[in-house]
């Protein structure tokens, strides 16, 4: 059941953080992915979205209704496998490991773009598909390239992201040990 309720998050989840992420950074969904995929993450996360939007307005360029729903849907889950563990109800724990949940995910994402476009870069450089995850990965991939010089035509931002999203990964995991046990004495 976790990891049918993992697949559910990240999927249905990742569709909300991509909408937040994409009106954050100005990406056209439906001409960086094509039909297919912005047809894919509309039809995903619309049921969701759609109702928190008609309330939360964007603020700017951040789109608080997506980023709304996917912490409402990360807080179910964690809802739910707080209550199947029988641990006792605490309800600020349980909104506070939701955060942490919300960074994790939203983490992983980044690395699971970032494999993809190096994947993609070398069989599928001009899909349409690639063109959807370079649009995503760029935003954090050319800070770092501007940064590091290439050597030849190896990129070397990719390796240097995915060391700091690790190191992001670790300090949130650490932070998430220490900080539970003092809300849960609370």
């Amino acid at each position: 059941s976790n990891l049918l309720l993992q697949a559910l998050v990240t999927i249905v989840g990742g569709a909300c953080l991509i909408r937040c992420y994409s009106q954050y950074f100005r990406i056209n969904l439906a001409h960086a992915a094509g039909f297919q995929i912005s047809g894919y993450i509309q039809t995903v996360s619309i049921w969701i979205i759609l109702p928190l939007r008609n309330v939360i307005p964007s603020v700017g360029k951040f789109d608080l209704a997506s980023l709304l729903a996917a912490y409402l849907i990360t807080l179910l889950k964690t809802g739910i496998l707080w209550f199947l563990g029988g641990a006792p109800v605490a309800f600020i724990a349980i909104l506070l490991l939701s955060v942490f949940e919300l960074i994790n995910l939203f983490l992983s994402g980044i690395i699971g773009v970032v494999f993809l476009s190096v994947i993609l870069s070398w069989v599928a450089a001009g899909s349409m598909f690639a063109y959807f995850i370079n649009a995503l990965s760029d935003p954090f991939l050319s800070p770092i390239r501007n940064a590091i010089p290439r050597l030849g035509m190896i990129d070397l931002s990719p390796i240097v992201l995915f060391f700091g999203v690790q190191i992001c990964q670790i300090v949130l995991a650490n932070l998430e040990l220490i900080v539970l046990p003092v809300v849960l004495r609370w």
